[in-house]
C-alpha cells in the first residue's frame, strides 16, 4: 500500500479522462477488445488488466485511468462514477449506452401482462419501471446494468420497482397502504411495511395467515421477471484492489426470489427502489476478476504519464 498511498499523495497527478490519450492508441483498444456479448466482458477486462501487467503500454494507461477515475480518494465518492464507467465501457467495448438512445427499452407482452394487471393505471406504471434499466446493449441484444459501490455500501439499488402493482389485485386491500421507511402499519398484530427487512418478514407472516403469499409470489416473480432482463455488473472502488463482477439475469432472479421466499431476506423498498443486501451472495455466483493495485499498477509508468 506505500505506493499507492504515495500516488494518492502526490500533488502533480491530475484525474484524466480515458480518451484523452491519442485516438490512434483508443482505436486500437477498440479494435482489440470490441464483444458482442455481455457475456465476455469478464473475459475482455481479465485480457486487459494481464496485458497491463505484462507492460503493454496501450493497457497500462487504461487500467490507470480506471485506478484514477474510480478509485483516488479524490473520485471514489463521486456519485456520478456509473455514468462515467457507462461511458468508459461503451466506446471500449463496442456496446450502445442506452442513456445515448432516444428511447428506453420497456416493451413486454401487454396481453401476458394484462392478466396479471387488469388496470391502465398499474400497466403504466409498469412500463416506467421498465425504463432505465439497461445501461448497455450488445450486438447479440444482451444487457448489463451497472452498478458502482464502496465498501460502506452495505445494499445495492437496483430501481424503481412498484410494490403496488404487485398487490393491485383486490384480494391484497388491506396491504395497499403500506409504506416505505419507518412507517408500519398493524396487520393481523404484525408491524408491517416496505423499508426494512423486519417490516417486510411481518408483511409476509401476514400475507401467509391470510393464505395469500403464494399469489403474492407468483406476481412478484413475474413482474420482476418483466422488469428486470438485464445482467448486473458491479464495480467495487475499493482503496486496495480492482473487483468487478457480472452476475447472469437468471441468477440474479434466483437470488432475488429465493430472498422472498425467506421472507425478504436482506431486501427493503425506499420510495418506489427495491434493494437488497445480499452483494456477497451475488458475488459469490458471478463471475469476476480481482486484482491488488501493486499486482497490475507501474507506479512509476503511472508517475510518468499521468503527471501534468
Amino acid at each position: 500500500m506505500g505506493n499507492i498511498k504515495n500516488i494518492w499523495n502526490d500533488e502533480d497527478i491530475k484525474h484524466r479522462l480515458l480518451f484523452n490519450f491519442p485516438a490512434s492508441i483508443l482505436e486500437q483498444l477498440k479494435t482489440l477488445h470490441k464483444i458482442n456479448s455481455s457475456s465476455l466482458l469478464i473475459e475482455e477486462l481479465k485480457k486487459i488488466f494481464e496485458e497491463s501487467k505484462k507492460g503493454s503500454e496501450m493497457h497500462q494507461i487504461l487500467v490507470n485511468d480506471f485506478l484514477l477515475s474510480f478509485h483516488h480518494p479524490d473520485n471514489i465518492k463521486n456519485n456520478e462514477s456509473g455514468k462515467q464507467l457507462e461511458k468508459k465501457f461503451s466506446r471500449l467495448f463496442g456496446a450502445k449506452r442506452m442513456d445515448d438512445e432516444k428511447k428506453s427499452i420497456s416493451h413486454f407482452n401487454e396481453v401476458d401482462v394484462e392478466k396479471i394487471l387488469n388496470d391502465e393505471g398499474a400497466i403504466k406504471k409498469l412500463k416506467s419501471n421498465c425504463k432505465d434499466k439497461t445501461d448497455l446493449l450488445f450486438a447479440d441484444l444482451s444487457g448489463i446494468s451497472m452498478k458502482c459501490g464502496i465498501s460502506t455500501n452495505k445494499e445495492i439499488n437496483f430501481g424503481s420497482f412498484e410494490f403496488l402493482n404487485i398487490i393491485s389485485d383486490k384480494k391484497f386491500d388491506k396491504y395497499q397502504d403500506l409504506k416505505e421507511r419507518k412507517r408500519k402499519r398493524k396487520i393481523n398484530g404484525h408491524d408491517c411495511g416496505l423499508g426494512s427487512e423486519a417490516q417486510l418478514k411481518n408483511t409476509v407472516i401476514a400475507m401467509q395467515e391470510d393464505g395469500i403469499f403464494q399469489d403474492f409470489l407468483y406476481r412478484f416473480e413475474k413482474l420482476f421477471s418483466i422488469v428486470f432482463k438485464s445482467d448486473i455488473f458491479f464495480y467495487h472502488k475499493n482503496t486496495d484492489s480492482f473487483d468487478m463482477w457480472i452476475l447472469s439475469n437468471e441468477k440474479f432472479k434466483e437470488i432475488i426470489f429465493n430472498d422472498v421466499k425467506n421472507g425478504f431476506n436482506k431486501m427493503r423498498w425506499e420510495g418506489n427502489s427495491i434493494r437488497s443486501s445480499s452483494i456477497e451472495k451475488m458475488k459469490e455466483h458471478s463471475d469476476r476478476i480481482h486484482y491488488s493495485f501493486d499486482e497490475v499498477i507501474n507506479y512509476d509508468f503511472l508517475k510518468s504519464y499521468f503527471k501534468s
